[in-house]
This record gives structure tokens, C-alpha cells and sequence, in this order.
């Protein structure tokens, strides 16, 4: 068959606008599939539907033919279906700091537990003071710490007397105590204690070394009452503070109890409030270091507060830290240091619960991503 030249007319085509039906392509639906790649539809609809671990997509295709926008499509369609997944925090490990603890909680109780510790400090930076200036408080303090002035004196006050009654007083020196000998009630000069018969000397030698064993028994007494009495006063400091606390930690147990692991973390951190109530106090300020509030912080690493259904994280620079997160430092009196608070996570993490998108090409380019 003969070819025939075509005239400019005919080499396009002519639509009239008025017979397609929309004004734009703004209101028309995005077409349920990939056009012309019915075979891929089905892959892709297969190994979305595959649950088990283990299980990747690889979609090959020229560039520019909207593979990593066909497979979006796809996967936020199928998202949409599913549940959303958790939120997952660091939090403090109390006893162990450098292994901080990863808290799993129901989508969106990650910002709230983290805005609920937040308020929880502001309250008792405001509060706590302000039991501590009760006059009750101040009461119950100075009853403890006359009780231990009372007994710490009757005590000395007895030894003194015993060490009287043989010619002998303990007397306060720069470096501790000293026994001086008596005469008339009157400390003895070194030469007038020379000048004493030998038998004398040795009897107040000997009443010397009885006196000095009493002496360190009832320093030893005064030492455990002033512990005790230390111990009594820090037992006082928290049962204030728990009276101020406990109401709170209550509330938050109540709305986080249902989780086992929040619920031992909000125990945690009402011992350790108890441990450090002086940081919350005036006095605080005047240490060399400001107190560390940001031990209570919640450091939430993934939020599904907004999230709706499952996620999909399409990762366009997939490098190491991108993918697996990292552990930031911070300068501190000269040193490079971190803790819970800097841990930053990566596209991984973002992905877990729903689907993950990368191009093969950009993870090959870096090998610590591989």
C-alpha cells in the first residue's frame, strides 16, 4: 500500500473541550490503578496483602513513570484501612541512666504523658516550695532537731559530770577533744601536774583513759542520734512532699494504669521526686550545678497523635541515620555527653506498623545503609 503525505492539519488532534465533561482535572477521580499495567496492579495489590515479616515490594520501571507515586497511592489507600500503630517514648531509667526505657503507649498518649510530666514538674516547682514554708512544717523540723539537741546534751552533760567527779573535763580543741586534769575545779598547770605524787598521777591517769573511753562511747551516741535525727528530717521532707505529689502521680496512674510498664515508670519517678526534693527548693539555686528536671522529660519518638490508619514513610535520602536514627551530644562543662532526651529515630522506626518506601538505587549509594 502507497503512503500518502499528511498535511499539518492532520498530524493533531482536535477535541472540543465542551464534550469531556469536567471544567478541570481538578474533579476528576485519581484512577484506582496504574494505567496500562494491569500484571503490576496485581503485584502490588499481592504483596501489599502479604502480613508475614520478612516480605519487600521491588517495583522496577523507567524513571519518571511514576512508580514511586503509583505505589504511594497504593499504600495510603491500604493504610487507611488498617489500625493506627502505637506511640513509642524514652523515658529515664532511674536506676540505670544509660539504658534509657522505650515505652510503648496507644496513639497519641505519647504527647500526652510527655505534656502531663511537663505540667507535673511546673506543679511542684510551684507547690513544693511552698509546703516546705507551712508553719507546720517548720514546727515538726525544729521539734526533731531540739529533741536531738536535748538528748546530745543530757548525754554530755552526763559525762561531764562523771569525769568531774575524778578530777578530770573534756575540753573542745581544734582537732577534737582533750582531757585536762582538776584541781579545785580548775584545769591543772603542766607544771602543777608534774609536781603531783606518782600515785596521783597514775590514779588520774588511769581516771584519765576510764573518761576518755566514755568520751568516744558518747561521741559515737551523739554521731547516731545526729544521724537519726538526719534520717528523721529527710523522713519528714517527703512525707510533705508526698503529701503534695501523691495526689498528682494518682491522677496519672489512673490515666496511664491500664499500661503495666507506664505505670512502674510513674513508681519510678515518685521515688526518685521523694530522692531529690531539696531540687525543687530555694536553696537549689545556690548549687554550683542548676537540678536536672529534664530527668522526668518524655522524649517522644514516634506520634500518631494525627496519624490515621497505618503510616507511610517514603524516605528519599536513605542513609544511615535516616533509616536507623541517632544519638545526639550535647556540650556539657566541656564535655560531649547525651542522654534519653537526644535520641532521635529514623525511618524505620517512623515505618513500624505500616510501610516503608525507598529507592534501591539511593540505599545501594551509601553502604552503611545496605
Amino acid at each position: 500500500m502507497p503512503l500518502s503525505p499528511l498535511t499539518p492539519a492532520q498530524l493533531r488532534r482536535v477535541c472540543d473541550p465542551a464534550s469531556l465533561g469536567f471544567d478541570t482535572t481538578a474533579s476528576l477521580a485519581v484512577a484506582p490503578d496504574i494505567i496500562g499495567q494491569p500484571r503490576g496492579t496485581r503485584a502490588i495489590e499481592f504483596g501489599i496483602d502479604i502480613e508475614s515479616p520478612g516480605y519487600n515490594i521491588f517495583v522496577l520501571g523507567e524513571e519518571g513513570t511514576g512508580r514511586t507515586t503509583a505505589i504511594g497511592r497504593f499504600l495510603r489507600q491500604r493504610a487507611a484501612t488498617r489500625l493506627t500503630p502505637q506511640d513509642w517514648v524514652y523515658v529515664n531509667n532511674f536506676a540505670e541512666p544509660h539504658r534509657p526505657r522505650a515505652l510503648n503507649l496507644p496513639a497519641g498518649r505519647g504527647t500526652a504523658l510527655r505534656d502531663d510530666m511537663t505540667a507535673l514538674v511546673s506543679y511542684l516547682r510551684r507547690s513544693l516550695p511552698q509546703a516546705f514554708e507551712q508553719e507546720a512544717y517548720t514546727q515538726a523540723r525544729n521539734k526533731i532537731q531540739d529533741q536531738l539537741s536535748a538528748e546530745g546534751e543530757a548525754r554530755f552533760s552526763a559525762l561531764q559530770s562523771r569525769a568531774a567527779a575524778v578530777n578530770i573535763a573534756p575540753v573542745r580543741v581544734p582537732d577534737g577533744w582533750s582531757l585536762v586534769p582538776l584541781r579545785n575545779g580548775e584545769p591543772m598547770a603542766p607544771a602543777a601536774y608534774g609536781a603531783l605524787p606518782e600515785a596521783e598521777r597514775k590514779t588520774l591517769e588511769t581516771d584519765r583513759r576510764a573518761v576518755e573511753h566514755e568520751l568516744q562511747d558518747t561521741l559515737r551516741q551523739i554521731r547516731e542520734l545526729e544521724k537519726a535525727t538526719a534520717d528523721s528530717l529527710r523522713a519528714l521532707d517527703k512525707q510533705v512532699a508526698a503529701s503534695v505529689m501523691d495526689h498528682q502521680i494518682d491522677e496519672l496512674k489512673a490515666k496511664y494504669g491500664a499500661h503495666v510498664e507506664t505505670a512502674a515508670y510513674l513508681d519510678e519517678v515518685r521515688g526518685d521526686l521523694l530522692d531529690h526534693v531539696s531540687d525543687f527548693l530555694p536553696a537549689a539555686s545556690d548549687k554550683s550545678l542548676p537540678p536536672d528536671f529534664r530527668r522526668y522529660g518524655v522524649n517522644v519518638v514516634i506520634d500518631h497523635s494525627r496519624t490515621a490508619g497505618a503510616p507511610v514513610i517514603v524516605e528519599l535520602n536513605p542513609t544511615f541515620s535516616k533509616l536507623m536514627g541517632r544519638i545526639e551530644h550535647e556540650a556539657r562543662m566541656g564535655a560531649l555527653v547525651t542522654d534519653f532526651t537526644l535520641i532521635k529515630t529514623g525511618s524505620l522506626h517512623a515505618a513500624n506498623g505500616g510501610y516503608l518506601v525507598l529507592r534501591a538505587r539511593d540505599v545501594y549509594g551509601d553502604s552503611q545503609a545496605w
